[in-house]
This record gives C-alpha cells, sequence and structure tokens, in this order.
C-alpha cells in the first residue's frame, strides 16, 4: 500500500461520519505522508435508482490536493419510468426463475408489504440488495447456505424489486396478481451497468452480484476526477473529463436498452431523458464537449415534460440549483463538503526503503536516478515498480 499512488475506499455512506473510520485514516496519513479526500455520492440525484455510498481517496503526496464534487444532480430525482418506461417480455425458461410463488408472496406481504416492493414507475428504484431473490433460500453465491431466520425477517423485513404479471393465482384462498423478481438484465440499467452481458442460466445468482456492487456512476466519477490530476502531474496520456465518464456510462445503458427493447428510441419520455441527461452532464463540464468516441446515443429536438403516462421530467422544478430530493428513503446528511486532511507534519519516522516516494517528496531522502519517461508513464498506469524502475522521484514531476 506504501507504494500505491491511491487508496480507494468505498462503504455506506455513515462510514465516513464513524470517528474511528476517520481516525484510522488521520493516522494513516500522519504516518505515510497521504492525504485523504472524502465525498457521499447518492445515484438517484442523477440515475433512477437509490445507492448512496461513501468514498474516500488517499492520495500519495506527490499528487496536489484536490477534491471530488458532488454528481451532477437534476432538480427532482430521475424515476424508473424515465428509462424503463417498458420492460421486455422474457423467455418463460428465464421467467420460470424470477416469478415468486405463493409462500414467497405471502411472505412479502407479511413481512413488508407487496405494496413496498412492486416496482413504482414514478419513483427512483430502491436500493438494490445482495439479498434480492434469495431471502428464502440459499444465497447462490454461497455466503449463505439457507434462508434469512424468521427473527431477521420480522425485525428487517423482506425486501426486493417486484413486476406484476398479466395473470392472477392464490394465495391462501385469495385471488392475487401474479409477480415475478426484477430481472438482472433490467437491473443492470436501472443501475448503471453493462447490460448486454449472458446472465442466465443463474440470473439469481446474477441478481445477487448486482445487488452487491458500487454503481460504475460513482466509481467512473470518482476515478475519472484522480485521472485528471495524475494527468495533470505525470504528463500521461490525456484521459476522458469526469463529465465524458458519466455520459459514456449512461450511452451504453441506452443503447444496450434500446437493442433489446428498440421501440424506447422513439419513447416520448425514455427519449427525452437521454436529451435531459446529455445535458446535464455536459453541460456540467467546463469543456462543454461530447467526445466521438462516445456512443451517440439518440437526442429527441424537444423536450417531453409528461405524457399520458403521468411520468414528470426530472427536468421540471422550481428554483434555483438546489436540489429538491423529497423522495428519498434516507435522510442521513451528507457531510457539509469534502473533508481533506495531510497529516504529514512529522519527518522524524525511519522510514527503511531507500527509494520511497514519500519521504522524496518530503525532502527526507535525497531524489533516485531520473527515469525515462516511457518508464514514468507505464509505472503511473500499470502501478508496477520493479529493481531498475524505482518509485517516481519528484524531480520527474510535470507540475
Amino acid at each position: 500500500m506504501l507504494r500505491s499512488h491511491a487508496i480507494l475506499l468505498e462503504c455506506v455512506g455513515e462510514s465516513g461520519k464513524d470517528p474511528q473510520v476517520i481516525a484510522m485514516i488521520k493516522q494513516f496519513c500522519s504516518l505515510t505522508g497521504y492525504w485523504f479526500t472524502d465525498v457521499v455520492l447518492n445515484l438517484e440525484h442523477l440515475w433512477p435508482s437509490r445507492r448512496e455510498r461513501w468514498w474516500c481517496l488517499i492520495v500519495n503526496p506527490t499528487i496536489p490536493k484536490f477534491t471530488i464534487p458532488l454528481l451532477p444532480s437534476f432538480p427532482k430525482s430521475p424515476t424508473v419510468g424515465h428509462v424503463l418506461p417498458l420492460f421486455p417480455a422474457w423467455p418463460e425458461t428465464e421467467l420460470n426463475q424470477l416469478v415468486i410463488d405463493a409462500y414467497e408472496y405471502g411472505c412479502f406481504e407479511n413481512f413488508s408489504g407487496i405494496s413496498k416492493v412492486v416496482i413504482d414507475l414514478n419513483k427512483p428504484l430502491a436500493t438494490a440488495l445482495h439479498g434480492w431473490g434469495n431471502q428464502l433460500m440459499g444465497c447462490p453465491c454461497g455466503c449463505r447456505s439457507g434462508p434469512l431466520s424468521l427473527a431477521r425477517l420480522k425485525e428487517k423485513g423482506l425486501w426486493g424489486a417486484l413486476l406484476p404479471l398479466p395473470w392472477t393465482f392464490k394465495v391462501q384462498g385469495a385471488k392475487v396478481n401474479a409477480c415475478r423478481h426484477i430481472h438482472p438484465w433490467e437491473l443492470a440499467i436501472l443501475t448503471g451497468c453493462k447490460a448486454d452481458r449472458q446472465w442466465a442460466p443463474y440470473l439469481k445468482l446474477s441478481l445477487s452480484g448486482l445487488g452487491q456492487q458500487a454503481t460504475p456512476f460513482h466509481s467512473g466519477w470518482i476515478i475519472s476526477h484522480f485521472l485528471q490530476h495524475v494527468h495533470q502531474v505525470y504528463g500521461i496520456p490525456k484521459p476522458p473529463t469526469p463529465s465524458e465518464v458519466l455520459w459514456g456510462i449512461a450511452s451504453q445503458a441506452f443503447v444496450s436498452r434500446d437493442s433489446v427493447l428498440p421501440e424506447l428510441a422513439e419513447h416520448p419520455i425514455a427519449s427525452a431523458f437521454v436529451h435531459d441527461f446529455r445535458a446535464l452532464v455536459v453541460g456540467h463540464s467546463q469543456e462543454n464537449v461530447i467526445p466521438n468516441s462516445i456512443l451517440d446515443a439518440p437526442v429527441v429536438s424537444e423536450k417531453v415534460v409528461a405524457s399520458e403516462d403521468g411520468i414528470p421530467s426530472p427536468t421540471e422544478a422550481t428554483g434555483d440549483n438546489h436540489q429538491d430530493h423529497e423522495s428519498e428513503e434516507h435522510d442521513n446528511e451528507s457531510p457539509k463538503g469534502p473533508v481533506i486532511d495531510d497529516g504529514y507534519t512529522d519527518h522524524s519516522w525511519d522510514c527503511p526503503y531507500d527509494d520511497c516516494i514519500i519521504c522524496i517528496s518530503a525532502g527526507v531522502k535525497p531524489p533516485v536516478e531520473d527515469i525515462p519517461d516511457e518508464d514514468l508513464i507505464a509505472a503511473t498506469i500499470t502501478g508496477e515498480q520493479s529493481d531498475t524502475s524505482p518509485l517516481l522521484c519528484r524531480s520527474q514531476l510535470k507540475v
């Protein structure tokens, strides 16, 4: 870790408020010379799915301090209906894996209420969980051999994302609407993942993986900001801007969606959201450009702010740039701003490495011999060092 250009931590939003967590990071920075910046990102401000995560980037001292801003944000949270107003009809072999039976229906009704787990097109998707689709069985990934305990279900509820099916069946003598779990392709689209994958034959295993992941919108935003500064310091080839990365992720989702549901390319709500999303993230960029390398998602000439479906546009809001996300399920306040700490103030630590980039940059030890530019770039990109190519010295940085 001491030879890393950066260390990226990711966890639930509350982790960034935990005194023990922050104290440990500050202690690491104090001992090594690294500094850190952190931020809490909310996916539903940008994309129709809830995901609040704390991200902390611990950076070595050769890179000047910077902060990571919040994601670009719509005035109103986008909803499922903006991206998937329609859902595919899946083959029977896949549908059979997703349909809930009478027992599972009864458990959803008793422990949470069916109405709370059915997908609402007018709201963002609930935060995807590793246990979606497998809480009443062993987890397909092998982390749990059996179902969750009755006590756990009573205390925490039974959660998922269900879609109604066009037929009914009986549960304890009552006729109810049949439902199925969300398909991994649908969940991938709604969480910003690459959807054109082979999700079968084990759909619930795919669901568990998608529920465990941190969204590409978050990780792409964090890493792209970091690489911008690496580019400025080390002179590596210019990486895509954060706004270009966001548009690339979204474009990939739009193209994957339209390949399965081509009618959505002309759907008034779905096509308008493509326009609104691109306008938001490109307008957020200082360069205000869209790279040719990014997929060219369809764009409509006029915005559609509402339709007979009653799905409002996320751009339909009043007031200034302050976001209004009253419908969020979580009330946790994000930190008042990015936290930055440079704990390296003590040069008394005796480093065991003669070629340590931290000590060299702090002036504690003399710099090593110059390294050719091609080795510098390779070491920065791969993070690998060899005996003949020691850690980068301060004299080589392009500030």
